[in-house]
């Protein structure tokens, strides 16, 4: 899985890459081609590198030479296209040597500003001889032409040309002119075409650098921290956050109340009231789980994590109108994708949202049973799995959302503010049943008495 892939899947994650502020194409090119990385030591090299680039930021002269580095991949082109027709030995045009040009008229110059950063960073290959084949009077001037230098023939014809009046013979000079002009071309060409990978390598680096950057300064703007990484399936948080929806909050005059939790191979059975954050808990571990595995710093006040193969969300209302599946259809298809990876034994992150909420609750409650009894069979599996359903008692973890705090309800209560009454955080609970909170929830906010009453009336009974 690649970095683009879960933009489309997981809520959160396209929040994130507009978060960052990449200066190039090739910063955005590298964003989304990032792949998800399960090995320990490589998240560690990772965040290695985030790290040193975070401390650079932090000093004051430092910060100078990453700023200066900052500017010229602002002037960094998406150069792809030319880099590739150096490698397919075609006969280049004045755009992409020029492109090539200022690409290698860049990496030089972040190459020499580089040398003022610690030496961990990956190095820009050497690109002076492409500096020197495109700029052959060593102007460093990011423009391009078939200079006269290049050919003396053709310096000859230009004169000639610039000499003569108007006429045919004047047409038939720049004819001229445009054959040898083309054969400096072929030439230059050829010349370059070895130069290929390390032109690659360069835009790609370069590319690379600009992601860094972005990465460190949201880390730096958000407090994010670094997670420490483990291999003994542990994945824990303080004071977890989820970008998004903070930022939302904020936009309110709110404030997002985070959350702390540690999990372990094996399911965490989650029960809450509606509006009591389950969801939200689910779309933060998602997101802060990914995160980390795409070499992030992550919105908490500390984190441990344990790499997996997969992180499979089942959230919200899958129902799926092109394959002609309702809500209740869609959601069984992706807990059967999720168990083939569980059964197939793979290190999953399964996190669930209310399944079998939307069918009968007799048979709901027995598919919530038989899912939990199922992903704890399977040692090397995570899960978070929230319900409604009391009485499911395969053994398993329980957690429960402290949820609605009585106290901190004033009325008037405007749906928007019903989280300043409600207590995110979790709990351990031994107990099955679930909170009985929803009328008096519905009751705060104003539903028609009416209904309210005659819903009581059959709570009593």
């Amino acid at each position: 899985m690649r970095l683009r892939d879960h933009i489309k899947t997981v809520k959160g994650i396209r929040y994130l890459t507009e978060e960052l502020e990449l200066l190039s194409p090739a910063g955005r090119r590298c964003m989304l081609d990032l792949p998800m990385m399960t090995s320990a030591t490589e998240i560690e090299q990772s965040l290695n590198r985030l790290e040193l680039v975070l401390d650079c930021m932090k000093n004051k002269e430092l910060l100078k030479a990453i700023s200066e580095i900052a500017l010229r991949l602002m002037q960094l082109r998406d150069v792809e296209g030319s880099v590739t027709a150096v490698y397919s030995g075609a006969m280049l045009t004045d755009i992409d040597l020029f492109e090539i040009k200022n690409l290698a008229l860049i990496s030089t110059s972040v190459a020499e500003i580089q040398t003022q950063l610690p030496h961990e960073l990956p190095l820009l290959p050497n690109l002076d001889e492409t500096v020197k084949i495109l700029d052959p009077e060593g102007k460093r001037i990011p423009t391009f032409m078939v200079y006269d230098s290049y050919s003396i023939e053709l310096s000859e014809l230009r004169k000639q040309y610039r000499n003569i009046p108007e006429g045919d013979e004047k047409e038939a000079l720049w004819i001229q002119i445009s054959q040898v002009e083309d054969k400096v071309r072929r030439r230059l060409s050829r010349m370059l075409q070895p130069m290929g990978p390390a032109l690659k390598e360069a835009l790609d680096l370069l590319g690379y650098y600009d992601l860094l950057i972005a990465k460190a300064k949201l880390a730096l703007t958000q407090s994010y921290v670094r997670p420490r990484i483990n291999t003994e399936g542990r994945i824990s948080y303080s004071n977890l956050r989820h970008p998004q929806v903070e930022a939302i909050l904020k936009t309110r005059g709110q404030k997002f109340q985070p959350v702390s939790i540690t999990l372990s191979p094996g399911v965490a059975l989650v029960t809450g009231a509606n509006m009591a954050g389950k969801s939200v808990l689910l779309r933060s571990l998602a997101v802060a789980q990914l995160m980390s595995q795409y070499g992030f710093f992550l919105p908490a006040s500390d984190a441990d994590i344990y790499p997996v193969k997969e992180v499979m969300l089942c959230i919200g209302d899958a129902q799926d109108e092109t394959e002609g599946l309702s809500s209740y259809g869609a959601e069984m298809v992706r807990l059967s994708e999720i168990c083939h990876l569980v059964a197939g034994g793979e290190s999953v992150l399964a996190l669930i949202d209310e399944p079998a909420r939307t069918t009968n609750p007799t048979e709901g409650q027995a598919i919530v049973s038989g899912l939990v009894e199922l992903l704890t069979a399977y040692s090397q599996t995570i899960a978070v799995v929230t319900t409604h359903y009391s009485s499911v008692d395969v053994p398993c973890r329980r957690l429960r959302v402290k949820g609605f705090v009585e106290e901190k309800v004033k009325l008037p209560l405007h749906v928007n503010e019903l989280n300043s009454c409600i207590d995110y955080s979790l709990e351990e609970t031994d107990t099955s049943d679930v909170p009985h909170e929803a009328i008096r929830i519905a009751q705060i906010l104003g539903v028609y008495p009416d209904l309210i009453d005659r819903s009581i009336k059959y709570i009593k009974r």
